[in-house]
């Protein structure tokens, strides 16, 4: 009887892991893996997130007023996003705002890592989410540690700015405004 279970718990243990296991490693809904190319209409913007993360939650990522994707903290993957050429302010939102304005030209890939700020809020462990604008050696070797590269579809951009509230809306654009001035 004792073996018995021994053996359920074992078994018990065994599955829990693999659920969680899969559920971290699963690609977030509306988007694929895939890793894209620039041309001559267009570059790409890789968003990375950095090989040693303190906390998680999600990372929502814009280009102007068009977002980029939606992301979990803390799995370590590449956003991989097609830009026209021209002046573009990508931001990303956590509990703050960041952003990086980027002149894009065609048939270039450009580097953003989600980086980590601490919180400016006393015992508060959740850190602030900076973009920064790397240089291509270093973007590339960050690119290949990293474990994964996705990309959102156009559907699920038009679904999640299509949910968001009138206030979320109005932050977004009033974040955009203050990145251009």
């Amino acid at each position: 009887m004792k073996n018995l279970v021994k053996l359920l718990s074992i078994i018990a243990l065994v599955t829990v892991i693999g659920f969680t296991m899969l559920a971290c490693a699963s690609t977030p809904k509306g988007s694929e893996t895939s890793t894209l190319t620039p041309d001559a209409s267009s570059a790409i913007v890789y968003f990375l997130q950095p090989s040693r993360m303190h906390g998680g939650g999600d990372i929502v990522i814009w280009d102007g007023e068009n977002p980029v994707g939606k992301i979990a903290g803390g799995l370590y993957r590449n956003v991989a996003y097609r830009a026209r050429p021209g002046t573009h302010y990508f931001m990303a939102k956590r509990f703050n705002w960041s952003n990086a304005r980027v002149e894009v030209r065609a048939n270039t890939v450009y580097y953003i890592r989600l980086n980590w700020a601490p919180n400016p809020i006393p015992f508060s462990r959740s850190p602030f989410v900076i973009l920064e604008v790397m240089t291509q050696e270093d973007g590339a070797a960050q690119f290949k540690r990293n474990e994964k590269t996705i990309t959102f579809t156009d559907a699920w951009r038009e679904d999640f700015k299509g949910s968001l509230s009138q206030a979320a809306l109005d932050d977004m654009r009033n974040n955009l405004n203050a990145a251009r001035n």
